[in-house]
């Protein structure tokens, strides 16, 4: 009985640890989604636009 009421202690105080970790493991993948294709579009068509504007100034000085 003793080991029954120790295991249901243990697995009370394993929830908000288990909580927890799955908000860091959704937040992290949040965050590498967002860096990882978001912001590296938006980088990459600044620089493309950018590029295409020194060339075609380039060309017509």
């Amino acid at each position: 009985m003793c080991k029954i009421v120790a295991v249901s202690k243990f697995l009370k105080n394993l929830k908000p640890i288990t909580i927890t970790y799955i908000s860091v493991i959704a937040f992290s993948n949040f965050v590498f989604v967002l860096f990882s294709q978001t912001v590296r579009d938006i980088i990459w068509s600044f620089f493309k636009d950018a590029g295409g504007v020194i060339i075609l100034g380039l060309v017509l000085l």
